[in-house]
């Protein structure tokens, strides 16, 4: 968890306010708290780009995998900003790319789950790409015999 976050030292200072102890460990236990989804989530309506991409930073210092992978499942809807964070912070994303590239392809094309797969796949290689991260190009193999050409040819 990496404290230089400004949004982090926010919340910290709030904490110290209310008396809770210590601000590291007070920002560490609402990291892991389940109800900070949903208000990133209402916050995300109500945010503007600077805030936006410091809620796309802060779930991504939450480490969880599920978080990271709605990252990427919504990266073709984020602004520019948020994007530029992803980027930055592609090494976090790695287990999370190599979930998403290595898993097999459902087998129908009708399949809503399917669409919002391939959109998701589409994500992650846009990422790999774009991060010009030699390491990461291994994932990409699996995809280029996906039997969708729109995967195959991306």
């Amino acid at each position: 968890m990496a404290w230089n976050h400004l949004l982090m030292t926010r919340i910290a200072a709030a904490a110290r306010r209310r008396g809770v102890p210590g601000p590291r460990s007070a920002v560490a236990a609402l990291l892991r708290h389940h109800g900070l989804d949903a208000a990133l989530a209402t916050a995300w309506d109500t945010a503007g780009r600077s805030s936006r991409a410091q809620i796309v930073d802060l779930q991504l210092s939450r480490g969880t995998a599920a978080a990271a992978e709605s990252l990427v499942a919504q990266l073709h809807t984020l602004e520019a900003t948020a994007r530029a964070v992803l980027l930055a912070r592609i090494g976090d994303l790695h287990p999370t790319l190599r979930r998403i590239l290595t898993r097999p392809a459902l087998p129908s094309r009708t399949n809503p789950a399917r669409v919002d797969e391939d959109q998701t796949t589409l994500n992650a290689l846009w990422l790999v790409e774009q991060s010009n991260t030699g390491v990461l190009a291994y994932l990409v193999t699996p995809r280029l015999r996906d039997p969708d050409p729109a995967i195959r040819d991306a």
